[in-house]
């Protein structure tokens, strides 16, 4: 389901993602990206986290479209 990774700890969230340094995920964009449609990744600079990335799902369009 969409947004399921949202839990109450952060650190938890965070230590069970997939990580990428953010020279790597730019160099890699292709691989990154599949990596992104199979979960979250976090990118980070200089070792701290700079960024979550989630992919597309379908259903997150169809709800956002209904409340338009």
């Amino acid at each position: 389901m969409w947004m399921s990774w949202v839990c109450a700890c952060p650190r938890e969230f965070l230590a069970r993602l997939k990580t990428h340094a953010i020279t790597d995920a730019k160099n890699g964009i292709s691989t990154l990206i599949r990596e992104i449609e199979k979960g979250e990744v976090l990118i980070t600079r200089y070792g701290k986290p700079a960024a979550v990335v989630i992919g597309f799902h379908e259903e997150a369009l169809t709800r956002m479209s209904a409340t338009l």
